[in-house]
């Protein structure tokens, strides 16, 4: 849970964006005329990203570990 932070839910939120972008049927006419406008939002990098493998629960028992982020 620590790990939902206000900059991953925007990130997340961010990448939503994006894909509706690039899936979007209006824009397809705009992306062919602008075919620069469509590579920079495919090849976009995300500014966050998540680490699930903290140093803080390295010592769980794998039986245990299955359990941690559900």
């Amino acid at each position: 849970m620590a790990a939902c932070t206000k900059t991953a839910v925007r990130e997340a939120r961010l990448a939503e964006i994006r894909a509706e972008l690039l899936r979007s049927k209006r824009l397809e006419a705009y992306f062919a005329k602008n075919p620069r406008e469509r590579a920079v939002l495919e090849h976009d990098k995300k500014l966050f990203t998540v680490n699930l493998h903290s140093p803080a629960i390295a010592d769980v028992p794998d039986y245990m570990g299955m359990y941690i982020f559900l």
